[in-house]
């Protein structure tokens, strides 16, 4: 009698285990399934978002070329300033449109900065957003930055060198008053009596 008592105890112990670690892999199986699930979602949602970001680049890109495009064809400062406020130095174009800009300048020639009383013949130009805080080489050239633009204050004429140092002094241009002019800052020569002339590039 008792031992059947404790055949039967045990049979119920056992399957009250079986039924129990039935219940635990039919989770686990359950968990496996969900994870293998949210696993392709994931990669479905990463290929997606690879891309949604190809397709931004290739808009940027698209729109990089536009913008330097329109810039190009109206050709003026206001219009390759406006292409590198837009983009700067990751624009595609960065360089070409700086070179565009000094193409602009498209001569040069000497004139009086400073008067012998101290007086200013120029303005900084300080609309500046978009060019880059110090000049960069293109080529031999310097660009245009955001030291070297100035505002005449003047209509001046240009000269060839200057006058009382150089021999040939001679008229070679003029700027109007209010003309933007790009000036080389290493070109600067100070008399004693603190006259000082340099070297600018400008618009005829």
């Amino acid at each position: 009698m008792k031992f059947r008592v404790v055949v039967i105890v045990f049979t119920i112990v056992i399957i009250g285990l079986f039924t129990q670690v039935y219940r635990l892999t039919n989770n686990l199986q359950k968990t496996l399934a969900k994870n293998d699930s949210l696993l392709v979602q994931n990669e479905a949602h990463l290929k997606s978002l690879e891309a949604f970001k190809k397709s931004i680049l290739e808009q940027d890109m698209a729109t990089d070329s536009i913008s330097f495009n329109v810039a190009k064809k109206s050709n003026t400062l206001e219009a390759y300033k406006f292409y590198l406020e837009q983009f700067g130095q990751d624009g595609e174009y960065y360089a070409e449109a700086l070179a565009d800009l000094n193409n602009l300048f498209n001569k040069d020639g000497y004139v009086q900065i400073v008067e012998s009383n101290g007086r200013k013949n120029f303005a900084v130009y300080d609309d500046t957003k978009g060019f880059p805080p110090e000049a960069v080489m293109i080529g031999d050239t310097p660009s245009v930055s955001g030291k070297n633009l100035f505002v005449s204050k003047m209509a001046m004429n240009v000269r060839r060198g200057i006058i009382g140092k150089d021999d040939d002094y001679r008229k070679k241009g003029n700027i109007s008053s209010g003309q933007l002019v790009k000036m080389d800052l290493n070109s600067k020569y100070t008399f004693s009596n603190g006259a000082q002339w340099a070297r600018i590039m400008y618009t005829e």
